[in-house]
Parts: C-alpha cells; sequence; structure tokens
C-alpha cells in the first residue's frame, strides 16, 4: 500500500532471462496478492470456482542458495480473497481468472518476513491455489515458489544512473509459472465403468503405420469370452474321452450300447448326473458397439444398481520451468481486439516474443512483464491465413502468420517478409529436430 493508500504494483528484479525474479517488499506495509490464471482448455477442463488461497513454507536462502538455518515447518495460512474471482473469456479462446487475496504476514508467526533480509539473501515462500472442476474428484493445487526481499520501510531504489549502468537486474512487476495438467481416470469399482473409459483421441506412438489395421471395439472382448468357452468345452470332451477309455467306452455307437453289468450301468448313470451344470447363457448381440451393462452375465457387477455414475477423474499437476535455450527472438504485432478510427483498421501492438522449445513466450511492451505463453507442440503454423484478406491493414501488409493451437488461434506480424520466414523456420526447424530425436 503506498502513501496515497492506493495498493499499487511491487518491483521485482530479475537477474536473467530464466530468472523468476526477486519481489521487493518494504518492512509492515499491508499487502495483497493477485493471482491471474489463463488456461486454453477451458471446455475440456470445465473450472467451476477458486477453493482457497494458502501461503507457507517460509524458508531462507543465503547466496548459494542453501538454507543457513532451518526453521520448523509452520500450518498454511489461508489467505482472506478481498472479492469474488473475475472470469474474462478472450476473442483467442483462452479463458483468465483473477483473484484478489489480502496477506498478513504476521499470522505466519516468522521472524524472516518481520525483519529486514540481509544483502544477497533471499526469503522464499509457497504460494499454492485450490481450483475446483467439475470433471474432477478433487480440487486442483498450483503451487509456485516465490523469492522476497524485506526492505525497511524508508528503503528508496537507487536513482544514480551510474549505479544502474553497473547492475544488470531488470525490473519487472509479475512473476510467471507454467503448468500442465494430466486428466487420469480414478480406480474402477465396476466392470461396465470400463467402456465409458474414451481412448480413441490418444495418440500411440508408430500408428500412423499402420495404414489399413483398425482398433476394434467391445466386440474383441465379446470374441475374448467366446474362445475361452470353447476352449473349456474342448477340455471337458477330452476329459471325458479319458474317462470313457477306462471302461472301454471310447467309441459309442450312434444307437448306444449295452452294458455288460448292471454294477456298471448303475456307475455310469451317477457320472452322468455329476456332469450336467448350469449352462453358460449367451450374452444378448450388442448392437453399435454399446458396451456391455453391470447385469451381463459374462461379466460380474458389484451393485445391481440402474443408474451408473459417471466415473470421475483425477489431475496431476506439474509445473514446467522456462527453457534456457532461445532460438529465436524479436518484436511481433498482435491484434487487440480494437479498432483505429481509419477506415476501421484492426488496432495492432507490439510485443517481444522469444521462442523457447516448446513454447513461444511473449512480453509487453515497454514493462518487460510477461503476457501469456502459447504451447506450440500440438500447434499448427499457416503462413498465409484466410484472415489476412480480410485485415487490408497497411501496417502489416502480408507478414501476418497465425499459430492454431488445439482449442484457440493467435495472429501475429512481423516486420517484414524476412522476418515472417525466419520465425516460421525457427518453429519447424525445432519440430524436425525433435522428431528425428
Amino acid at each position: 500500500m503506498s502513501e496515497a493508500g492506493d495498493y499499487v504494483p511491487v518491483d521485482v528484479e530479475q537477474s536473467s532471462n530464466i530468472d523468476p525474479g526477486t519481489y521487493q517488499l518494504r518492512q509492515g506495509l499491508q499487502r495483497r496478492i493477485i493471482v491471474n490464471l489463463s488456461y486454453s482448455s477451458s471446455e475440456s477442463l470445465g473450472w467451476k470456482e477458486v477453493e482457497a488461497m494458502r501461503i507457507g513454507n517460509v524458508r531462507l536462502f543465503d547466496p548459494k542458495m542453501s538454507v543457513p538455518q532451518p526453521e520448523k515447518p509452520t500450518a498454511d495460512v489461508v489467505l482472506r480473497l478481498v472479492q469474488k474471482p473475475r472470469i474474462v473469456e478472450n476473442a483467442n479462446g483462452t479463458k483468465e481468472v483473477t483473484v484478489t487475496g489480502q496477506w498478513d504476514s504476521s499470522l505466519h508467526g516468522s521472524c524472516l518476513l518481520d525483519r529486514p533480509t540481509a544483502e544477497n539473501y533471499h526469503v522464499q515462500i509457497s504460494l499454492s491455489i485450490d481450483v475446483v472442476s467439475s470433471r474432477l474428484e478433487d480440487a486442483m493445487t498450483f503451487a509456485l515458489d516465490q523469492n522476497l526481499q524485506i526492505r525497511p520501510r524508508s528503503w528508496l531504489r537507487p536513482q544514480s544512473m551510474f549505479k544502474q549502468l553497473w547492475k544488470t537486474a531488470r525490473i519487472v512487476h509479475t512473476t510467471l509459472g507454467i503448468f500442465s495438467a494430466l486428466l487420469k481416470p480414478s480406480s474402477v469399482q465396476r466392470a461396465a465403468d470400463v467402456w465409458r473409459l474414451n481412448s480413441q483421441s490418444d495418440y500411440v506412438k508408430g500408428e500412423e503405420e499402420l495404414s489399413n489395421w483398425k482398433p476394434r471395439g467391445p466386440g474383441l472382448v465379446r470374441d475374448y469370452y467366446d474362445s475361452q468357452r470353447m476352449r473349456r468345452r474342448a477340455r471337458d470332451v477330452e476329459a471325458t474321452k479319458v474317462s470313457l477309455a477306462r471302461f472301454g467306452q471310447s467309441k459309442a455307437s450312434p444307437t448306444g450300447s449295452r452294458l455288460s453289468s448292471e454294477g456298471q450301468e448303475r456307475l455310469l448313470k451317477k457320472c452322468l448326473d455329476l456332469w450336467p451344470k448350469p449352462s453358460e447363457p449367451q450374452p444378448p448381440p450388442q448392437q453399435n458397439g454399446d458396451y456391455p451393462t453391470s447385469t451381463s452375465p459374462s461379466i460380474p457387477a458389484l451393485s445391481s444398481s440402474s443408474a451408473l455414475p459417471k466415473p470421475r477423474l483425477y489431475a496431476t499437476i506439474h509445473h514446467i520451468p522456462k527453457n534456457p535455450l532461445v532460438l529465436k527472438s524479436s518484436y511481433l504485432l498482435a491484434p487487440t481486439g480494437g479498432r483505429t478510427s481509419q477506415q476501421g483498421e484492426l488496432r495492432w501492438q507490439r510485443h517481444f516474443a522469444e521462442l523457447r522449445p516448446p513454447y513461444l513466450h511473449i512480453y509487453a511492451v515497454p514493462s518487460g512483464d510477461e503476457v501469456f505463453v502459447i504451447n506450440l507442440r500440438n500447434a499448427r503454423i499457416d503462413t498465409e491465413p484466410p484472415v489476412q484478406k480480410l485485415l487490408h491493414s497497411e501496417r502489416v501488409g502480408g507478414s501476418c502468420w497465425a499459430v492454431y493451437g488445439a482449442m484457440n488461434t493467435w495472429l501475429f506480424a512481423a516486420r517484414s517478409e524476412a522476418s515472417k520466414a525466419e520465425w516460421v523456420l525457427a518453429i519447424d526447424g525445432w519440430f524436425c529436430g525433435e522428431g528425428g530425436a
């Protein structure tokens, strides 16, 4: 909070492009934490609400990135949400959720957050957000470590140009983390749930080589049960032949044969009475590839309930660090959604872009804050998008190119045709190198 009573962004010092940054906090001031969640799988993931925002795991690191005096682990502090989460749907198919929480650092009971931090030392905390989805059994937890430096209340950043020349730190106001959410089905509790799991869109390495082969449906499992039934019957017939051979009846005539004694006849009838057993009824024929129900005799059911609930999913969250390798970086233009007053042309905004495989990082100009990240692993590049003919922009010309993702699209414009070709070749070269490896 500033002297005017307003909340202003905190300076974040970054020593390099892959450094997440260190927040410069003043001692004893009120703080609010704003988290912006941007996700592209809005339709398939089905985010419902933000359950909680927590801070914990406070620890001190020295210049060698080691913990000099480890403290006892403390419980996480739940932040009070100032207002309801704000949801914004962008034109490119992504959604953004903004959450604001009030942070009182004194609730942690740690002197690391109450005293000024020594020079070249920093305090690290863990910020966690629990998000509830309608398709998941449990809430998704996104955890990101944040570096802090507690400064005195009267601390001011040096404004000397001579000191700034010797200091290579860059000042931004946000930090960014990339997460991947892998959804997996829960453990199957009944046989019928297996048929509800759809793996048709899952890619199997080498499936492009199977040109004439197609996967089978539930009929494959039905054929397996039929083959097992025929094998059991064949074993029973062979066992019967062995038993009859002992009594000299291995070859029975069509009209039957006379037994030499009444004792053997009684023994044979007794054996025949033991053979009959309940026959296995045939399952009803499945139409249109339907899966067997839980009441099918060939698949035992754990419950006689006719209404089967939809199987729940579990999410595995992975934090993806930024790739230190930069294949291409330059300024790009991206449409903002508005239009200029001159002939209704589309308004373009300048951004700085970095290609760090497999992601394309976009930064705001001139602040340097990272705006969004594009995953290029399952994307397609179009050098001549059809929307280019509808732009009629003299500023852009024919240097437009588009990125088609799984659920959204991004449009960019390079400085010239040569710069556009360099971007396309850099992305294609990385894809070819990854495929060859």
